[in-house]
């Protein structure tokens, strides 16, 4: 099931974990912004959206799939809202699966996680001070793979010239994250599970 990828350009999986997708919403417009940088910078990118509650967990095929698609990227960005001063919980349990299946990228810093929150960023600031831990997440606001996460707060409110700097930083991340090599870790042996073996597990 997770065969190794090949060497070429960049590839960036984009998980989108936003329940409401639609191009009216301010998060989409950052997801959009974010794969127009991978592609000016040279890369490959694929957008993956889990967000439902329960939903993907309920079929395995789709777990399948999501490790799958994790698998085939040498990095990942993760845009997602804050859910009770957390990131969604299926969202969180899919990066430690991926943790557990061996198929993040290799590498210190090859997630990069961007979240987004009704009221001001700083409110949670704080709480990052001490995020550490390779395959776990402190106060729920970090990935297995990632560093502290970027906070975009206030998101309904944004001015439209906050708008436009929020996208162009998020257009220059894309760019940005083109840089480097498509490095993968060994996968252990237990790799592959079953869909049904992963669905197990998340029961």
């Amino acid at each position: 099931m997770f065969a190794g990828p090949a060497e070429g350009p960049r590839k960036i999986l984009l998980v989108d974990g936003h329940a409401d997708r639609g191009p009216e919403q301010f998060t989409a417009a950052l997801c959009g912004a974010y794969q127009e940088g991978v592609r000016a910078g040279g890369g490959h990118v694929r957008r993956l959206n889990f967000a439902a509650p329960g939903a993907h967990f309920a079929d395995p095929s789709r777990i399948e799939n999501a490790l799958g698609e994790i698998e085939w990227a040498s990095r990942l960005t993760v845009i997602a809202p804050l859910i009770k001063d957390k990131l969604p919980v299926t969202l969180a349990t899919l990066f430690e699966l991926s943790w557990y299946c061996g198929v993040l990228p290799a590498g210190e810093g090859q997630v990069r996680t961007i979240i987004t929150m009704d009221y001001p960023a700083f409110a949670h600031r704080a709480l990052l001070q001490d995020v550490t831990g390779a395959n776990g997440s402190n106060h729920g606001l970090s990935l297995p793979g990632s560093g502290p996460p970027l906070l975009i707060g206030s998101i309904q409110a944004l001015s439209p010239g906050q708008r436009a700097t929020w996208l162009d930083s998020l257009r220059g991340f894309g760019a940005q994250d083109c840089d480097g090599r498509n490095e993968r870790k060994p996968l252990p042996k237990s790799a592959p599970l079953s869909g049904q073996d992963i669905l197990g597990l998340t029961g």
